[in-house]
């Protein structure tokens, strides 16, 4: 996953590098490559990006293609540490609740943190500045949640921040969602995005029914 992670940073470097060109071409400031061609070669490298995303969930199988290896463990502690991995300017911004101790959840930790870094990473770009992160565990009968969803730190609400349906391909694109519902789905468990006031971007797992 470090390896996956260290090389996503090189194509987005030349993805903004790119883009600076094409603002100075555009305000004309630069000389010599047109516009689309500064656009087609941020698109290659926004698609070299998304394919070490792609590989994950190959990297996530056993050799003989079984499913993945489960752990059970307190879907609360992993929230605690999930945020606690977190700069501290950023970990300011969220805001954990659980509910009364639970069983223990059932899922493989390395894929199931790396499906919630990203959406927890993801809704922290998209906040506004009155904003924060609501991460939050819940169980019902034998399912486990692990919750995010964006609120207005002033009225305690759901934050007016809203990312609408026409959205969807964007929110799909840096979310990298594909490879989100693969991971949670050979772990027995599910994605869900819950549209209410607000949105919720859920994790649902299998629960073992044991303290």
């Amino acid at each position: 996953f470090q390896q996956i992670a260290s090389e996503s940073r090189l194509p987005l470097a030349l993805v903004a590098a790119h883009l600076d060109e094409l603002r100075n071409v555009l305000t004309g400031n630069g000389m010599g490559t047109g516009p689309v061609e500064i656009l087609d070669k941020a698109r290659r490298q926004l698609r070299r990006v998304d394919l070490p995303l792609e590989r994950v969930v190959r990297m996530a199988a056993t050799n003989e293609g079984q499913e993945l290896p489960l752990q059970a463990f307190s879907l609360a502690e992993f929230a605690r540490k999930l945020i606690a991995d977190l700069p501290k300017s950023q970990a300011s911004d969220v805001h954990l609740s659980t509910a009364a101790p639970a069983a223990s959840a059932l899922a493989a930790r390395a894929e199931l943190y790396f499906c919630a870094a990203s959406v927890l990473a993801f809704l922290l770009r998209m906040k506004a500045q009155r904003d924060a992160v609501r991460v939050s565990t819940d169980s019902e009968a034998s399912t486990q949640f692990l919750s995010f969803e964006l609120f207005d730190r002033l009225t305690e609400g759901p934050s007016a921040t809203r990312l609408s349906a026409k959205s969807a391909q964007q929110r799909e694109f840096a979310l990298a969602e594909t490879v989100i519902v693969s991971l949670m789905q050979r772990m027995g468990g599910a994605y869900e995005l819950e549209e209410r006031e607000g949105i919720c971007l859920r994790l649902k797992l299998a629960s073992t029914g044991l303290q």
